[in-house]
Order: C-alpha cells, then structure tokens, then sequence
C-alpha cells in the first residue's frame, strides 16, 4: 500500500522472518555465535531463549542459510509432538523409511547408523529446535540421548534449540540434559538506541534513502511501546507508516500511535464486567476484610435510616 509513497522496493516491517532483514545487535550477534558453534564443535549442545517476538526464528533462518551443503541439518520448527512422533520425524527427514512407528529402538538404530555414515563423511550433523518450551519431557529425554550417541569419532549429532524464557525452568528439571548444554544465552530486548539502528536498517534494507522517516519524538515512543521487542516495533512502524499514507502525511505522525496501539492489539482490551461481579472485587485488590467493613457500614447506615424515617412517621 505505502510502498510507492515513501520510495520503498518491498515492506519493511513484515511479521514473517526474513534474514536479509536480519538486523544484528550485540545481542543477536553473539546469538547467532553461540549458535554457529555448535555446529563445529564435538559436543555442540547450546540453548537460545528470548521473549516471543524477540527474533529467535529469524536467527534460525540465517543459521540454516549459513548450514547450506556444509551441515546436515534436522529442522523441527513445531514441537507439539506426542511420545514417539519426535524420533520418527527426525528419521523422515533423513530419508529413513520407517515401517513400524512405534518401534523406538530400530527407529534409534537407523538414526544413529545414518549419523554415523555423516560423521565418516566428515559432514556435521545438526538438530535444529525451534519453540522448544512446547516439548514435553519424554522429547526432552529423547533428545538427550540422541545428543548423548557416540561415533568413533566421538558425538555424533550436535543439538540447537530455541525457546521461550520458561523452557529454561524446564531445563532444571532435567539435570542430565541440563549437563549436556555447553552455552546458553538469553536474547534481551533492544534498547533506545538499538531501536533507531534497527528501524533505519530495515529501511534502508528495503530501498529507503533520505532523511529519518522516524523522529526522534516517535522511536522513543515507540521503543516504550515495544519494549524494544522487534516483532513488536515491526507492528508500530507498519501501521504508522499506513496512516500516514493513507492520510497523506509526509511522515508518520505520533499522534497516531495511541490508537494504533489498540487497533494491533499491543494495549489490552478493557472488559465491561457487572459493577457486582466477584471477579471485579477480586481483581480490584479487596480483600475479605475491607468487604466485610464495607458491609458492615451499609447495615449501618440502613439502620440508622430506619430509624430517622421512624421518626418522620411518628412526627407525622
């Protein structure tokens, strides 16, 4: 819609993981290291966790981009797998016929028989694990010991996976495969000045040439907003950019940034529940007490009107 507006060649701030878009703070950077690693070194084990929307996805991109005809890599970009459905994924994707799905141990052979031709290759073998706070702990264990197989040459498949921050509650309470893990690090938001860097990248990754189309006013309100979460900055700057053009500004305007909030849902929408109902109490922060207190008052007061009205009857 915008893009012939402000002289761009594609949409800057898409939703969907694009590596040439890949912009690489410190903190991506030593990321993407940690996860480069892993593929080279014997008994490559690293975790990578980060808030949703942080960019893990996009880094897992570049890293399989980087892996091409150098890497044999397994992919696991979903991870609601139930018991069994991991080993026999990873099995299909290295061209493994499986006959009986519920076999685990010849399913196990064959993995371990293929990795091992890989290893006699001189070819690594990499397990790729996105969302990885979504497996249960039955592929949490399987993926222990597939990391734990041995080659002649040592370990034979090295392991990368991605997850939300609450996967690492779950790590600790496994601490076998906890042990296993060489390097973990936490992907933080961006900060003030990483969201400038990052929105004139994309910008400049897509076309854009000239003066700052973002001023200083609006990064800062939109580094607020955000929280310096990219997938969250993406959302801000392409519905700006939208009212701008389609109210023919020629810059977005922060003025539009309170409403916009609402309307991509990044401000939580207010619920119109009864003024009586329990729940409203209970998240009003009352507690039994100061109910009990307010109760007590009304009976008050009910009964001294009671009683004036008494009165007035009798004066009557």
């Amino acid at each position: 819609m915008y893009l012939e507006y402000f002289n761009l060649n594609k949409h800057p701030f898409q939703l969907k993981p694009d590596p040439e878009l890949l912009y690489l703070s410190q903190k991506h950077a030593r990321a993407f290291v940690y996860m480069d690693y892993a593929a080279w070194q014997p008994e490559g084990f690293v975790v990578i966790t980060g808030e949703v929307g942080s960019g893990k996805s996009t880094l897992i991109k570049k890293l399989l981009a980087s892996y091409r005809e150098k890497v044999f890599c397994f992919h696991i970009n979903f991870t609601s797998l139930s018991g069994g459905e991991l080993l026999s994924y990873i099995a299909r994707q290295a061209g493994i016929m499986i006959e009986n799905e519920k076999d685990k141990i010849s399913i196990l052979f064959r993995i371990m028989e293929q990795l091992k031709d890989y290893q006699a290759r001189g070819i690594p073998c990499v397990l790729v694990v996105d969302e990885a706070q979504n497996l249960s702990y039955e592929n949490l264990e399987e993926i222990r010991m597939l990391a734990g197989l041995e080659g002649e040459d040592g370990p034979i498949l090295r392991v990368v996976m991605l997850g939300q921050p609450e996967f690492i509650d779950a790590i600790d309470n496994l601490e076998q495969l906890k042990q296993r893990i060489k390097l973990h690090y936490h992907i933080g938001p961006l900060d003030l000045d990483e969201v400038t860097s990052y929105i004139n990248f994309r910008l400049a990754g897509c076309g854009f040439s000239g003066d700052a189309l973002f001023s200083d006013e609006l990064v800062l309100a939109i580094y607020e907003a955000s929280g310096g979460i990219p997938r969250l900055i993406n959302k801000l700057c392409d519905s700006l950019l939208m009212c701008a053009f389609a109210d023919r500004k020629p810059l977005p305007d922060i003025s539009d940034l309170a409403e916009i909030q609402n309307d991509i849902l990044l401000v939580k929408a207010a619920r119109n529940l009864p003024a009586e109902s329990p729940s409203v109490t209970a998240n009003a922060g009352i507690s039994k007490s100061d109910v009990e207190r307010i109760v007590t008052s009304l009976e008050t007061i009910g009964a001294a009107l009671q009683a004036i009205l008494a009165r007035e009857a009798n004066n009557v």
